[in-house]
């Protein structure tokens, strides 16, 4: 029995290796598969970061169709880039990656929103495959 401020209980589960992380007793497919749509989704937001950072054509194109200014591009780049350097960390740390999925939740709903507003739909499935992997990479934060 190990030492714990909660009598009855152990500090830390053994350690068992029969197809579940050790510790924490979660699948390894769970994780496995966290790993793997939080880094798609990191090179993703990267990506699209680096890409209004630079103000490329292509991104000119899809927010001159939405109403946002070439001014705000900056701006939409760090929320991406930090959203992107949050999923990093919150697999190492998993409050700052739950927090990172819920800002690009509420990023992509209102570029989803956005586009649907101004009846944008030649481009609309960015937005919903970002919207789409931020929520596989939410549950997962939450789930793994």
């Amino acid at each position: 029995m190990y030492w714990t401020p909660f009598p009855g209980r152990p500090r830390l589960e053994p350690i068992r290796w029969n197809g579940r992380r050790a510790l924490t007793g979660k699948p390894r497919t769970m994780v496995i598969a966290l790993v793997t749509v939080t880094l798609v989704n990191v090179l993703f937001n990267a990506i699209e970061s680096v890409a209004n950072f630079m103000k490329a054509e292509w991104v000119k194109r899809n927010s001159h169709a939405v109403g946002v200014p070439d001014s705000q591009l900056p701006f939409l780049g760090f929320v991406k880039g930090a959203a992107a350097v949050g999923l990093v960390v919150g697999l190492f740390w998993r409050p700052l990656g739950i927090a990172a999925g819920v800002g690009l939740v509420v990023f992509f709903v209102l570029a989803t929103a956005l586009h649907i507003r101004n009846r944008v739909f030649h481009n609309f499935y960015g937005p919903l495959v970002f919207l789409g992997l931020s929520i596989a990479v939410l549950w997962l934060m939450i789930a793994a």
